[in-house]
């Protein structure tokens, strides 16, 4: 797998489902996509998947965000991601 196809299957994690797409934060997703997300983002900004994705490369990236929920939930999808990247390499191992 390269590194956006381990990001998209983080994003579909169930751990994370509970993410929500806000109205107010898309003109950031949309600024963030193009500024800060080296690697290709699956999904739109305005989908949950696209918004993961996107959040996943700044905390990979150390990018900076204006928008609080935004924040909130980068700061919730970093502190997840080393426990789903562990649960998914056990699986693999097994």
């Amino acid at each position: 797998m390269n590194e956006t196809e381990v990001i998209d299957m983080v994003a579909h994690s169930s751990e994370i489902e509970n993410i929500v797409v806000r109205d107010e934060e898309q003109n950031e997703l949309e600024t963030l996509v193009r500024s800060s997300c080296p690697l290709e983002v699956k999904g739109a900004p305005s989908k949950k998947r696209g918004k993961i994705s996107i959040l996943i490369q700044l905390c990979r990236s150390r990018g900076s965000i204006d928008t609080f929920s935004l924040v909130s939930d980068a700061a919730y999808i970093c502190a997840s991601l080393a426990r789903i990247m562990l649960s998914h390499f056990i699986k693999f191992i097994d």
